[in-house]
């Protein structure tokens, strides 16, 4: 049969050409990412480009198949699950937060992997 569509969304090559385009990139070149933060919640988002994003620091949900030389509890961030916190409804709501980072959302997976 034909081919894949023309414009059909490709995972693989979205995440080679951030990567290219990041390595372009002035400030990454003075530090080799290590001063970027990368937002990949599930730990296989970026797993053809892993090896070339592990100085970033990476906000992930958990390690998944990550090995020890590309994800660190040292470096990088483990961000909790929505399920697993209540929303916050004290005296700094939503209009008034200050916050450089702020991540939200539900991640449903199949395999359950401890850190």
């Amino acid at each position: 049969g034909p081919g894949p569509e023309k414009n059909a969304y490709s995972d693989e090559e979205t995440q080679e050409a951030l990567v290219v385009w990041l390595e372009k990139q002035e400030y990454w070149k003075k530090s080799n990412g290590r001063d970027h933060v990368i937002v990949a919640s599930d730990p296989n988002a970026m797993y053809r480009v892993v090896d070339r994003v592990k100085n970033c620091v990476l906000l992930l949900s958990d390690f998944g198949r990550l090995r020890p030389d590309q994800g660190s509890l040292v470096k990088d961030v483990i961000v909790p699950y929505s399920h697993r916190i209540k929303s916050y409804e004290g005296d700094v709501g939503v209009d008034k937060r200050n916050t450089l980072l702020f991540f939200m959302g539900n991640r449903y997976r199949k395999e359950v992997m401890s850190l």
